[in-house]
């Protein structure tokens, strides 16, 4: 059985409105409420109430507003008016008149007509439409609507019709008119009557009403109290060029997937449809992918718009199941494609579940797909980075020095024995401190410094004897300082007093050596003095004996 889908799109976009070539085509704008029976003047007569629309013949068409006074036996006002009750279907104004009446002779019928914005374009597609509705029926008066009747039209013209009699134009043929044996019977809701036609001209003018000839009008009796009359309302008169620039362009995309056509239609407020292969159906049948684009009419403003569709053969499916992760050890975790409307799964796992929950590491790949198109998602979840603590060896230093720990590390967070979380602590008494890491499942490493403060006497050690013998080891006479110092000097003498060497930085050392030459082995005598950069800290001096083996 073949299979058709439907799809339904109604067009929303903002853009600058197409112009309507019907001037106050609701019959909105107007001079004063209308006075009196005839609202309408001939071609060349000031207008008395309602501006721009006429009438070509002596009949006298009628105009009706709301602001006009709604009682009397011939109230002119909307909704409710001489003939009945009808609310107009924009707006607050519309035009009538009676366009049949067989009683006593087929010989008078009323139009209204107006010139047109722009004149038509020779060769161009137009649509034409107006809505109408038949007065109700009243029993007791004269002037109720008895009949409904068929083939109400439009025709277009080079000049306006000015005939001073009641004639029935029925030597003019309309481009449009309803079709015949469609009878416009409806006293409560507006009845379009439209269609498209190809200007043959540059026509300027435009007349609605009826123009079939009396014996080919069909007419259905109502059952009023007149022999044949037919009298309707008119409102929302609009003329586009089809083949002009559309007020709005949308676009839609859409896909065949494994059906052998899909059906595009239409919404039920738009008419005259023009396709990119001249059809001007509603619906249009599609087999092959495609960009195809049809013209319609949004009747509710009278406005030209353009749909473009894009179909394809199949279509691709979006999926994301999640970026990269972790798992944690005795855990799971839940990995979800699903995915709206009737889809198939396949895991990388085997499982053909919408879900699968993991226990363990790994690359996962999912692939959902069905007769229409196909996606998919990869994820790797790892295990989680091993947390690690590093502080440095146990420190002794000067009181008042301060001293800063730190450790980083990715993905790892820190929590140290004086409470603190972030990277690094400052130090500045004694003490035993603790570097405790964590990783995102809980793991846990630790380390520990143990800091210990003293005076400031004791940071200055001098090595009481060294070796220059050139072995690499304790080659020099080096002073180890743990203070953050002020001032410094050191001197090393020989056993007759005399300076062999001397610095004022606790980085230097002795080499073994005087004026160049080797010194000789023996002992040798050391004097330091150094002020420690601490407040309140006096002069710190260190003195002894050296000696030097060869």
């Amino acid at each position: 059985m073949k299979f058709i889908s439907f799809l339904i799109l109604f067009l929303i976009s903002l853009s600058t409105l197409a112009q309507n070539l019907v001037p106050n085509p609701s019959f909105e704008t107007y001079l004063a409420c209308p006075p009196n029976f005839a609202g309408l003047p001939m071609v060349g007569s000031p207008a008395v109430s309602v501006t721009d629309w006429t009438q070509p013949t002596l009949a006298t068409s009628d105009y009706y507003n709301v602001c006009a006074m709604p009682t009397g036996p011939f109230a002119l006002s909307v909704p409710q008016n001489m003939f009945g009750y009808q609310p107009a279907r924009t707006g607050n104004a519309y035009a009538a008149g009676i366009t049949d009446e067989a009683y006593p002779a087929s010989t008078y019928r009323e139009y209204i007509q107006a010139n047109l914005v722009s004149p038509l374009v020779t060769g161009h597609r137009y649509h034409a439409s107006y809505w109408v509705s038949l007065a109700e029926k009243h029993n007791s008066s004269p002037l109720a609507s008895s009949t409904s009747i068929d083939q109400m039209g439009i025709y277009f013209g080079l000049t306006p019709e000015l005939r001073y009699i009641n004639e029935v134009m029925d030597d003019l043929v309309p481009q449009v008119k309803s079709p015949s044996g469609y009878m416009l019977s409806d006293t409560v809701n507006w009845m379009k009557i439209s269609g498209v036609f190809t200007s043959a001209a540059n026509y300027e003018w435009i007349i609605l009403g009826n123009f079939t000839p009396y014996d080919s009008i069909h007419s259905l009796s109502l059952g009023g109290s007149f022999a044949s009359q037919s009298y309707y309302y008119i409102d929302d008169v609009c003329v586009l060029d089809m083949d002009g620039l559309p007020s709005f362009s949308s676009h839609y995309d859409t896909a065949l997937c494994n059906n052998p056509s899909i059906i595009i239609g239409g919404y039920d407020t738009t008419s005259s449809y023009l396709w990119d292969n001249n059809s001007i159906q509603a619906q249009r049948v599609i087999t092959q992918p495609g960009t195809y684009w049809r013209r319609y009419v949004n009747l509710d403003g009278c406005v030209l718009a353009v749909d473009t569709f894009k179909v394809t053969g199949t279509q691709n499916v979006s999926l994301d199941i999640g970026n990269d992760t972790v798992i944690c050890r005795n855990t799971s975790l839940t990995l979800d494609a699903s995915t709206p409307g009737p889809y198939q799964y396949q895991w990388s796992t085997g499982a053909t579940a919408p879900a699968i929950t993991i226990t363990s590491p790994g690359t996962y790949f999912v692939k959902v797909f069905n007769d229409c198109g196909a996606g998919s998602d990869t994820i790797i979840v790892s295990e989680p980075i091993a947390p690690s603590a590093a502080l440095p060896e146990d420190m002794l230093l000067c009181k008042g020095t301060p001293a800063t720990l730190q450790f980083n590390q990715d993905g790892i967070s820190n929590h140290w024995s004086t409470g603190e979380t972030g990277c690094c602590i400052d130090i500045d008494s004694s003490g035993l401190y603790v570097l405790t890491t964590t990783n995102i499942c809980g793991d846990t490493a630790s380390d520990q410094i143990n800091i210990t403060y003293s005076t400031c006497e004791q940071c200055i050690l001098a090595p009481s004897a060294f070796t220059p013998n050139g072995d690499g080891l304790n080659d020099v006479y080096r002073v180890i300082n743990n203070c953050s110092l002020k001032s410094f000097s050191l001197k090393i003498f020989n056993r007759w007093g005399q300076v062999v060497f001397q610095t004022n930085s606790p980085d230097k050392y002795w080499d073994g050596n005087k004026n160049g030459q080797v010194a000789d082995a023996g002992v040798y005598y050391y004097y330091i003095r150094a002020t420690p950069a601490v407040k309140d800290v006096k002069e710190v001096v260190v003195k002894g004996d050296i000696t030097l083996f060869r």
